[in-house]
Order: structure tokens, then C-alpha cells, then sequence
């Protein structure tokens, strides 16, 4: 019997120790931190080219508001250089007239969004491999 209680004690004390060390170990929210605000999903309205977009209702961020995005991690031809045409058909096949989800802002670049952009449960990103980001950490590689 008293073995069997040491045991569960020993047992509460390391499932305690490891719920504290979880919680504390969490990043803590910046103070600066802006979420998004929205409606939980959006509406595809219009595609301007393979990596961006508008949406309704409208993203307000930051204290900003706009209906362009730029999903982060992916890059695809801008106009006048090889494939944009098929990649903006892509995106157009993919996205015109539904719904997505926008996750994780980062920034404001050329009144474009840039965030993270999931379609049916994954990120956009994954849609066109072989244009995923390498490190993109700068506004110009979101033009």
C-alpha cells in the first residue's frame, strides 16, 4: 500500500513538473502584437497574379485595412517573365469564388497583406512546390 501511494505521488509530481515546464516554456506574445481581424474565412474576389489576391470581407491589421493578400512561402513569376501566365491560371483555378483562411500577418507591403493562407486545411504554399520561399526576410522579395 505505501509503496503504491509513493508511486503515485512520484507520478503527479513529474506529470506536474511537466505541465509547469510546458506552460513556461511557451513564447511569449510580443507586446507590438496585432492579430488579424476577420471572419474566420474570406472569399476569393479577383487574382492579380500566381502569389496574390483580393478578398471580402476585408483584413484589418495594424490599424490598416485592405483586400489584397500576399501568401508567405511562395514566390511566383512576376508579369513579363516565363510561366506567370500559367501560374496566375493556377491560383485562379484554385482559389476564384472560395473560401480561405488567413493566419499569422506579418507585414504590410505595397497595401498587400502578407501572411500565412490556408485553402481546404493546408497552406497555400504547398500548392506550388516548386516555387516555395527559400528565406525571404526582406519587402523586396514580396514584390
Amino acid at each position: 500500500m505505501t509503496v503504491t501511494i509513493i508511486i503515485i505521488l512520484v507520478i503527479a509530481i513529474l506529470i506536474a513538473a511537466a505541465v509547469w515546464y510546458l506552460l513556461k516554456s511557451k513564447e511569449p506574445v510580443p507586446e507590438n502584437y496585432q492579430s488579424i481581424a476577420f471572419e474566420n474565412r474570406f472569399k476569393v474576389i479577383e487574382i492579380i497574379d500566381g502569389d496574390t489576391f483580393k478578398i471580402v470581407p476585408g483584413w484589418k491589421w495594424n490599424g490598416k485595412k485592405g483586400h489584397t493578400i500576399r501568401p508567405l512561402g511562395y514566390d511566383t513569376p512576376e508579369k513579363g517573365e516565363a510561366k506567370f501566365d500559367e501560374t496566375t491560371a493556377r491560383l485562379k483555378e484554385l482559389l476564384l469564388d472560395q473560401e480561405v483562411e488567413l493566419k499569422n500577418p506579418i507585414k504590410l507591403s505595397y497595401n498587400r497583406l502578407l501572411c500565412d493562407v490556408y485553402f481546404e486545411n493546408k497552406k497555400l504554399a504547398d500548392f506550388f512546390p516548386e516555387y516555395l520561399a527559400k528565406e525571404i526576410d526582406t519587402e523586396e522579395d514580396y514584390v
